[in-house]
């Protein structure tokens, strides 16, 4: 289970950091550990200044919101519980699960992302191969919210070839995120 939380530092935190070559903003350095002891790798998301005076209101020592996603084995119907930890250094974490500009894979799964902006997904496991995902269908409709009804001269326009641009939104060692933007040219409206 991957676990995306949003984690509210007031502004009493013992150290603030500017990591790597002091091009980022100040961090709030800190570990993160499960139930039995081990140390859990999150990715660093965003850091957001003075977070705590937004979400809890007017404070006297108003902090950081950092938000993180994590790999956590959680109970099913029950409580995991999560130990923050500051830390007197820097503890940012940098590993990456991107393979290329366009893929990344872990353990179980590869994704590639075609430059039409489709998805390849590999069941590394079974070895299956998912093709062709996120693609788009636009066509005409002239029903209501029961049924479907198509026009006669129905145009359909795939998202396929479309123009597309592909990022990656941010990448560690429990998640990645790409943002995969389309272009697609379709009919303003159906004409009575």
């Amino acid at each position: 289970e991957v676990v995306d939380a949003r984690l509210l530092f007031d502004g009493t935190f013992q150290n603030k950091f500017m990591e790597l070559f002091f091009y980022d903003d100040d961090v709030n350095p800190f570990r993160l550990y499960d139930e039995e002891g081990n140390e859990v790798p999150y990715t660093l998301h965003r850091v957001e200044h003075w977070a705590w005076q937004r979400v809890c209101g007017p404070v006297s020592d108003v902090g950081d919101g950092h938000t993180i996603s994590f790999r956590a084995r959680l109970r099913p119907g029950g409580v995991t519980q999560f130990k923050v930890v500051p830390s007197d250094r820097p503890t940012r974490q940098l590993g990456t699960m991107v393979t290329s500009p366009t893929s990344a894979e872990n353990e179980k799964i590869r994704l590639d992302i075609s430059a039409d902006g489709t998805l390849k997904l590999t069941d590394k496991q079974n070895n299956k191969c998912y093709e062709r995902l996120l693609s788009f269908l636009d066509d005409a409709e002239i029903g209501d919210g029961w049924f479907h009804c198509p026009t006669v001269d129905n145009r359909v326009v795939s998202s396929i070839g479309a123009p597309c641009a592909i990022s990656v939104e941010s990448d560690g060692p429990a998640q990645c995120v790409f943002l995969v933007e389309k272009e697609m040219r379709v009919p303003r409206r159906v004409e009575r």
